[in-house]
């Protein structure tokens, strides 16, 4: 059974896209890349087999249009990337096609997503690294990646980042006695994900003593 394209029609709301008619009545609409890349035109003759492939072609073009808006926002990874689609109810092979797509064109790389996501967390953000490893880990960044995102920080961030939290924090507990506000001061900044040793040296710095004068509270970092 075949049918033939009466009219093709742009649509006026839709950037890009065409309404195609067939024997006078609206049969659906396709991106203008799909209507290119398969040729139709008016009088074009429509069989089963050709209509399943555009209506494929379709689905393809519309997931992939839906994955490079959201990437407009901001860089993602592979897994938020498969979350979203998920959502928008694509079918699982077409989402893995999507995002293998997305990877050869450099749309999606987790190496990069996890370097910048870093560097944004510590920098803007001021978490420590035992929040960004959580943060990655949650985001589907492989752990060898997650390890390499955090060597690339420069020697030094870390402690910089804990320090100017430490220093507006200490201000605010300047109310309590330096007993009491060593010890929120140190919550607080464990609870920002910095590991022990780096909030051990910022507190102490921050109240005036040496590391050493610190009682040892942490456990080991390693």
């Amino acid at each position: 059974m075949s049918r033939t394209i009466t009219s093709i029609e742009v649509q006026k709301r839709a950037k890009r896209r065409y309404n195609i008619y067939l024997d006078g009545e609206f049969a659906f609409s396709v991106h203008e890349d799909v209507l290119v890349s398969h040729r139709l035109s008016k009088g074009d003759r429509i069989t089963d087999d050709r209509l399943e492939a555009l209506l494929e072609a379709e689905e393809r073009q519309l997931a992939w249009n839906s994955a490079l808006s959201w990437l407009g926002r901001r860089i993602r990874s592979r897994k938020e990337m498969r979350d979203y689609l998920t959502r928008k109810g694509y079918a699982a092979g077409l989402i893995e096609e999507t995002i293998e797509r997305l990877g050869e064109h450099g749309y999606l790389d987790d190496a990069a997503f996890a370097g910048q996501w870093a560097r944004n967390r510590l920098e803007f953000q001021g978490r420590g690294s035992r929040w960004i490893r959580e943060e990655l880990r949650q985001k589907g960044i492989e752990p060898e990646l997650v390890s390499a995102s955090l060597d690339q920080l420069e020697d030094g961030s870390e402690a910089d980042s804990a320090y100017r939290l430490a220093v507006k924090k200490w201000r605010m507990l300047r109310n309590e006695e330096e007993r009491v506000r060593r010890h929120k001061l140190k919550s607080y900044l464990l609870r920002r994900g910095y590991p022990g040793r780096i909030v051990q040296e910022a507190v102490a710095k921050v109240a005036g003593r040496a590391p050493a004068d610190e009682e040892v509270w942490f456990e080991d970092d390693a």
